[in-house]
């Protein structure tokens, strides 16, 4: 009878020991948290220990346009040699332009345009009959014509005397000026002869005319106070002499320097001198 209740008891044990054995074999299947998750290894290159060296853009760089062009070919007349001139050019100048080609009207009522005097020297005088200092830029210009005629120097140009006024007419600009000027007139009167080679001329610019001369030249070419004084070379290359009174000096030297050289006046060649001659 023991030995029978030792053999239960064994039994049971042993049987209790199985349940416990296939209780903690199974699998847990319930949800797993997202942080309860092993964490994988990253699959991404490591971060260089240095920094990379990476390629150097070039710097940008400003264009450099040119500032100043070269001076304009001179057509479609040439420029007188002045390789032996001992006066100084204007440092200014202005390439033909429509200015050339805007009519003004003469004493005669004929509309004419600055183009009829390519191939001679003009000098342009802006003023108005009713302009006081415009009187005494006249004045010089005069003296400067009177210095080149007595020395035999007057050369091939035309002096203009043009207004910008609207209401003057050539007539009433040619008067006043006679009447102001005086004896200093007959500067003028010598040019108007047909033996001189150069020529005086009064006209009145139309507003287009008027209009392109400031456009080109500036304001004082516009105002007849302003006084502006104009030099066309025979090719038709401009220049802007000085703010305010010109010089009759610097008159002299614009008419020695731009214009043509005197009638009959032919460059000096050099001539190699002949065996023997002293």
């Amino acid at each position: 009878m023991r030995n029978m209740q030792r053999f239960m008891t064994l039994s049971l044990i042993l049987v209790a020991a199985l349940g416990l054995a296939a209780c903690g074999g199974e699998d847990d299947t319930g949800p797993v948290s997202p942080l309860d998750r092993p964490t994988q290894t990253s699959t991404l290159p490591p971060m260089p220990t240095e920094a990379a060296t990476l390629p150097l853009l070039p710097s940008p760089t400003a264009t450099h346009w040119a500032i100043a062009t070269e001076q304009p070919t001179r057509t479609p007349y040439p420029t007188p040699d002045r390789s032996d001139a001992t006066d100084e050019p204007l440092d200014n100048y202005y390439v033909p332009g429509d200015w050339l080609f805007k009519p003004f009207e003469d004493e005669t009522g004929t509309y004419r345009t600055l183009d009829e005097f390519l191939g001679r020297a003009v000098i342009v005088h802006t003023l108005s009959a009713s302009c006081d200092i415009c009187v005494e830029q006249q004045r010089r210009i005069m003296a400067a014509i009177e210095d080149r005629y007595l020395i035999g120097d007057l050369t091939d140009t035309v002096f203009l005397a043009l207004s910008v006024d609207e209401n003057d007419t050539p007539a009433l600009l040619h008067s006043v000026l006679q009447k102001q000027l005086g004896a200093d007139w007959l500067s003028a009167e010598t040019l108007m002869r047909e033996d001189v080679p150069a020529d005086y001329m009064v006209g009145t610019a139309s507003q287009d005319l008027v209009t392109e001369l400031e456009r080109t030249f500036g304001p004082t070419a516009s105002q007849a106070d302003g006084v502006a004084v104009i030099v066309i070379e025979p090719d038709g290359l401009a220049h802007l002499m000085q703010d305010g009174l010109v010089s009759e000096e610097a008159l002299i030297e614009a008419i020695s320097f731009y214009s043509n050289p005197p009638p009959g006046l032919e460059p000096v060649e050099d001539v190699e001198p002949t065996e023997g001659a002293e």
